[in-house]
């Protein structure tokens, strides 16, 4: 019994961490300064907002085993900006080396982004622990 509660705290902690992470900065630009995720690409973080309450709702009422869903739809959002983001600043480099080590020193990575895979983890193994609790 005190498993099922523990596996659904993980998945509620998770849920609130991606509520939280959303809004913490996830790049630092130059003229914009740090910039979280809902500012810098709203429709998906309007979803991953979703998708956290989705999961909060799923770990309140029980459901820990079916958190997979929204942790990999999340993982996939997440992912993919990372990506586009990453091949955008290449993009701005116009395939010079030394552009890119510059564009690439100037416009960082912010800590946001490990509260969000954190937290994804975090719905991974609330997800995982409450398939092994069955």
């Amino acid at each position: 019994m005190y498993q099922n509660k523990i596996v659904n705290l993980l998945g509620f902690t998770g849920a609130f961490l991606v509520l939280i992470g959303v809004f913490c900065p996830v790049v630092d630009m130059p003229f914009e300064g740090s910039v979280s995720f809902v500012n810098r690409w709203v429709g998906a973080g309007i979803v991953a907002i979703l998708l956290s309450f989705l999961a909060g709702l799923l770990s309140f009422f029980g459901k820990s085993k079916y958190l997979w869903f929204p942790a990999f739809i999340l993982g996939i959002i997440m992912l993919y900006h990372l990506y586009d983001l990453n091949r955008k600043l290449d993009q701005y480099s116009l395939g010079s080396s030394f552009l890119k080590a510059n564009i690439k020193s100037i416009i960082s990575l912010e800590w946001g982004w490990f509260i969000l895979f954190g937290s994804i983890s975090l719905l991974l193994v609330s997800s995982i622990l409450s398939h092994k609790n069955m």
